[in-house]
């Protein structure tokens, strides 16, 4: 019932989840409102800001983990926080500090990178980088992981609340839209994927 701090899903995978879906089956009482900040608005903003924080937070890799010990299972990944598409446009987002390695670089990069981490980080707590989005039972809430980071405030831990999830991935999305476009004589309209469509 504690509130979660803004993050991206399972950011130690080799391809994180893309589309989800929570689906609010039982909301909270009172709170548990989902957060969501832009990702790549933050990539963006941040190269303008401060290139060479950007330019760390996305070339130099971390490690994102996650070790389940009873189900003997130890998922690793190291990839920047940002990845970006052949335009050099921000692509994806990995960030989740409950999964986060430590910074494995040469050790002239370590105190720029946490001071490039620090400055991430105060953008994503600033309430102006947030939308607050209530949600009452039986609603359903859609979102790209590897661009939006969702987040969620505290509850009421004498209600109930139980949500349900499930994903979607964007290959499987673009395939399914270009064919319904093909189905009704769109053809094309969709072939040139949206900033962001990339991993």
């Amino acid at each position: 019932n504690v509130k979660l701090d803004p993050h991206c899903d399972e950011p130690y995978r080799q391809a994180p989840p893309s589309i989800t879906c929570f689906h609010f089956v039982r909301a909270a009482s009172t709170g548990g409102a989902s957060t969501m900040t832009d990702g790549f608005r933050l990539g963006d903003e941040m190269r303008e800001q401060d290139p060479e924080a950007f330019k760390l937070l996305s070339t130099v890799p971390l490690t994102h983990y996650r070790r389940l010990l009873k189900t003997g299972r130890d998922f690793r990944m190291r990839a920047p926080v940002f990845s970006l598409d052949e335009e050099r446009e921000v692509a994806g987002i990995r960030l989740n500090d409950r999964g986060a390695g430590p910074i494995d670089a040469d050790s002239e990069l370590v105190r720029p990178m946490l001071r490039a981490l620090r400055k991430l980080e105060a953008m994503l707590f600033d309430e102006a980088n947030q939308v607050v989005v209530p949600v009452g039972s039986g609603e359903a809430l859609f979102f790209n992981n590897q661009r939006v980071l969702h987040g969620r405030t505290e509850f009421a831990p004498d209600g109930e609340r139980y949500m349900r999830t499930c994903n979607v991935e964007l290959d499987e999305f673009y395939s399914t839209l270009r064919m319904l476009a093909q189905q009704q004589g769109r053809e094309g309209a969709f072939m040139n994927l949206p900033h962001g469509a990339l991993t």
